[in-house]
C-alpha cells in the first residue's frame, strides 16, 4: 500500500512482510519519479515481525504518475520477492499568497484562507446604533462600492448583540474570537482587526481612524479580487494592522517639477 503519510507532501511505502521467509532480509526500494531519488536500503529482522513495514520514500517535486520498485533479497543475495507499483503523486496545496492582493500599505499581519464572502444587493451592513464615529467608515464603504460596482450593502442599525451571518459588521466591541478581542486593546493607535469568512465580514477598531483603515483594506481586497475574478466578493482572510506613522505623506510629482526644485517651468 502507498500512503501520502505526511501533510507536507512526503510519501511512504507500507507493506506486510509476514508472508516473506522468516530469516533476516534485505529490502531495496527505488522511487521512480521526476525528482532523482537514490535507492533506499533497509534490513528486515528475522521473524517474528510486525505485520507492517514502513519505508519513507521522500518528497516529490511535481504532480505526476510515479512508480516504486520493491525488491527483497535473502542473506545470499537471492531475490525472494519483488513488485513494482504505479501511484499518482498529489502535491500539498500551497497556501494563498497574501501579496497577490496588492494591499498598500502591506498589513502587519495577514492570513488568507479558502473561500470568499459575496457582496450584492442582499448584503447587509450591520451598525449598532449610538456609535457616531462609525459614520465616516460607513459612508466610505457604501459610497465606494456604489461608485465602483453599482451595488452597496444595505445599512441596518440594530441593537447590540443582534448581528448575524451574511453581514458586514463594523464597530466595537467586536464580534471576534477572544484572542483577537484581547489583542485589539493592546495594539497601537488607529489599529484594526479585519476578519472575512464565507459567513460575513467583521471589522473592529479602537476608534474612528482605525475603523476607516480597516474599511480601506477591505475595499482594496474587494477591488483586487474583482480584478482577478470579475466577482464582487471579499476574499477570506484575517488582518491585524496598524499604521507606523500618524501622518502618511503622499508625493504627487508634476511633469514640470524636478525633485528638490520649485516649479521652474
Amino acid at each position: 500500500a502507498f500512503d501520502q503519510h505526511f501533510e507536507d507532501g512526503r510519501y511512504a511505502l507500507r507493506f506486510d512482510p509476514t508472508p516473506l521467509p522468516p530469516d533476516a532480509l534485505e529490502v531495496a526500494v527505488h522511487p521512480m519519479w521526476t525528482r532523482p531519488t537514490p535507492t533506499i536500503h533497509r534490513t528486515l529482522p528475522a521473524a517474528p515481525r510486525s505485520d507492517e513495514a514502513f519505508i519513507e520514500l521522500g518528497t516529490p517535486n511535481r504532480q505526476e504518475l510515479a512508480a516504486v520498485a520493491l525488491t527483497v533479497r535473502d542473506a545470499g543475495g537471492q531475490v525472494v520477492s519483488g513488485a513494482t507499483c504505479l501511484f499518482q503523486v498529489l502535491l500539498p496545496k500551497e497556501p494563498p499568497d497574501p501579496t497577490a492582493l496588492g494591499l498598500l500599505p502591506a498589513p502587519k499581519e495577514i492570513t488568507l484562507a479558502e473561500g470568499r464572502f459575496p457582496i450584492g444587493a442582499q448584503t447587509k451592513l450591520h451598525v449598532f446604533p449610538g456609535e457616531v464615529y462609525r459614520e465616516h467608515a460607513i459612508n466610505l464603504l457604501t459610497d465606494e462600492l456604489q461608485a465602483w460596482f453599482g451595488a452597496a450593502p444595505r445599512v441596518e442599525r440594530q441593537p447590540e448583540g443582534k448581528s448575524a451571518a451574511n453581514e458586514i459588521v463594523l464597530g466595537e466591541p467586536p464580534p471576534l474570537s477572544d484572542d483577537l478581542t484581547g489583542r485589539l486593546g493592546k495594539l497601537p493607535a488607529e489599529s484594526y482587526v479585519l476578519v472575512v469568512t464565507e459567513q460575513g465580514v467583521r471589522i473592529a477598531a479602537d476608534g474612528p481612524r482605525g475603523l476607516v483603515n480597516g474599511v480601506c483594506t477591505l475595499l482594496q481586497a474587494i477591488e483586487s479580487h474583482y480584478a482577478q475574478t470579475f466577482e464582487l466578493a471579499a476574499p477570506a482572510m484575517q488582518v491585524v494592522d496598524w499604521p507606523d506613522l500618524p501622518i502618511r505623506a503622499v508625493s504627487i510629482p508634476l511633469p514640470t517639477n524636478r525633485w528638490g526644485h520649485p516649479n521652474d517651468a
